[in-house]
């Protein structure tokens, strides 16, 4: 489980769960959500999902938990393109039925040739992609070795400083452990 350093994940409790089920705990570093995006981009996902529907009139008189439900139906409901499907029809092995399948029958001219136009589309975006994925992300000069001495910016609520440090440990591609001011930290590769 990636995790940020929230408090849920450091909880002593939560730690020794993870150890007793064999779960590997890795943490993002911190002030860098560019090294949690997955789950930085959920978090905006459900926030702009649900001022949407507070925005609504006919959710006007709704509660924020029923406003939650609402917002998880419609989300588990649509179609995901990294799944090919719903998560919902994913989960269950079915397309659950909404009231948008019950509304709408389309005639099925229209949506042979819209399939057809669709994954034309698709196969251009995928091998756009692989085109894209083909040039390196990193530079090879970006790779630290333990030892080197890095300059490592340090952001903390409105402050921003750069700070002499020192890589003392490899945690992934991206994120080393580097001692900083006497302290051990987790940084990111954008950090340094």
């Amino acid at each position: 489980i990636v995790s940020d350093n929230g408090p849920p994940f450091n909880s002593q409790a939560f730690v020794d769960y993870a150890r007793q089920m064999k779960i590997e705990l890795k943490k993002s570093p911190a002030y860098s959500p560019e090294s949690n995006g997955l789950a930085e981009r959920g978090v905006q996902t459900a926030k702009s999902g649900l001022k949407k529907l507070m925005a609504d009139p006919k959710y006007g008189s709704c509660k924020i938990p029923e406003l939650v439900e609402v917002f998880l139906f419609s989300y588990r409901n649509s179609y995901c393109q990294a799944l090919g499907c719903s998560p919902a029809s994913k989960i269950f092995s079915f397309v659950p039925k909404t009231d948008l399948d019950s509304n709408l029958k389309p005639k099925q001219e229209k949506v042979k040739k819209r399939v057809r136009f669709d994954l034309r589309v698709e196969e251009k975006i995928i091998d756009k992609r692989e085109s894209v994925n083909e040039k390196p992300r990193v530079r090879k000069n970006d790779d630290y070795a333990v030892g080197d001495l890095v300059w490592y910016r340090c952001e903390y609520k409105t402050m921003r400083s750069w700070l002499e440090a020192v890589i003392v440990g490899v945690n992934s591609k991206n994120t080393y452990y580097i001692e900083v001011s006497g302290n051990t930290k987790l940084a990111s590769r954008n950090q340094l």
